[in-house]
């Protein structure tokens, strides 16, 4: 049978003694046991009892390394962990503005209140089903780091994110666009880049200025060889080269004007790539290159006015205001030009070199997510009736 007081768990103190030295001030004086298991004597003084405990429990969590220890505790409020964590959780300045949007918009309002004890898979769960798959996808990394990190620095024992399961949503069906439908969109992009709205004939006086600047160049580009929006407006001058049809992906814009070198799925050994475009993408490079604000700035392959780079969302805007009207039996973005590249890829070469082409880590993603099916099926029985 074991015989005395059992021993302080790792990561805290045993009891504080408490000495009045002969200048006044009152010493406090405890046993730290140390996440290695290690036992040491801390110190501090103080002018008053509080004053040398509180010095004291400075000196234990700095002695301990888990600088937040003594404001991240069991009873913390969720909403309190997660601003500590945003504060040094180190991700690309785009992740952290989008994983802000999301704690404001939904995590704090939703659960943001209850205290970290409170949190149960159960009580997680319920939060998470009531999101939209995109923001539920969102709020679980957010969560799952948050509590995560939550258990390093001392905080709490175990992590409640277990076993959650987020919210599906049916695979929307991927549907390729034609020549002709291509066609249609670039054209609408153009007649309103000269300041002609949507629902004006050709031979109307447009009631707009011109607008739009370089905007059908991009959606020719991206027509042409597939890549993001992101990517596309990223480009450099010294990223391109149209007589070789090839474009160097090396980065992506961020949402303030500027341009970033990281890029999506950097874990892939294809996300910084170098791939070759159609003759058209390339005449739209070209037509890029001798612009007027290209040649003045130097950098941006598709400036602004000012000599930023232009953001996805200008991009998403005008894009939406210049195809207003057009009915094709669905919406048409960026994307179904980037599928169709992907499918047209595929149906000749494999679902590995539409992989390559687009930068995705896994041919998996390509083909569930960017090809769509051929309408039919190629033959294959026909050569096996006679075996």
């Amino acid at each position: 049978m074991s015989r005395g007081k059992p021993p302080t768990p790792p990561g805290t103190h045993g009891t504080i003694n408490y000495q009045t030295q002969p200048n006044g001030n009152i010493k406090a004086r405890t046993r730290l046991r140390l996440y290695t298991g290690q036992t040491v004597h801390v110190t501090a003084s103080g002018k008053t009892k509080t004053a040398a405990a509180r010095a004291l429990e400075t000196r234990c969590v700095e002695r301990l390394g888990t600088p937040y220890a003594d404001t991240i505790t069991p009873n913390t409020p969720l909403a309190d962990l997660l601003t500590t964590w945003l504060d040094q959780h180190k991700v690309a300045p785009r992740s952290t503005r989008i994983y802000k949007t999301n704690i404001d918009a939904h995590i704090k309002p939703g659960i943001g209140s209850l205290r970290l004890n409170e949190l149960s898979p159960v009580v997680l769960q319920a939060y998470i089903t009531g999101l939209t798959p995109g923001t539920a996808k969102t709020s679980a990394a957010i969560l799952s780091s948050a509590l995560k990190y939550a258990v390093r620095v001392g905080g709490i024992a175990h992590t409640p994110w277990q076993a959650i399961q987020l919210p599906t949503s049916d695979t929307k069906p991927i549907t390729n666009i034609t020549k002709k439908q291509q066609d249609a969109y670039i054209k609408a992009v153009e007649r309103w880049c000269t300041g002609l709205d949507p629902d004006q004939a050709d031979t109307d006086k447009p009631r707009g200025r011109n607008r739009g600047h370089g905007l059908p160049q991009v959606m020719r580009l991206i027509a042409g060889s597939g890549i993001r929006p992101g990517e596309a407006l990223a480009l450099r001058i010294t990223d391109v080269d149209p007589k070789k049809r090839r474009i160097t992906i090396s980065g992506q814009v961020d949402g303030k004007g500027g341009r970033t070198e990281q890029v999506k799925n950097r874990s892939s050994q294809f996300a910084r790539r170098t791939i070759t475009i159609t003759t058209d993408a390339a005449n739209a490079i070209t037509e890029q290159l001798r612009d007027e604000a290209t040649q003045r700035y130097g950098e941006p392959l598709f400036p602004t006015w000012k000599g930023t780079y232009r953001t996805v969302n200008n991009l998403n805007r005008d894009l939406r205001a210049a195809t207003k009207g057009l009915n094709f039996g669905g919406t048409i973005t960026p994307k179904a030009f980037r599928s169709t590249i992907a499918s047209r890829i595929a149906a000749k070469y494999g679902h590995d070199a539409a992989q390559r082409q687009l930068g995705h880590s896994t041919s998996d993603v390509t083909e569930r997510y960017y090809t769509a099916p051929p309408p039919l099926i190629e033959d294959y029985l026909g050569d096996l009736e006679n075996d």
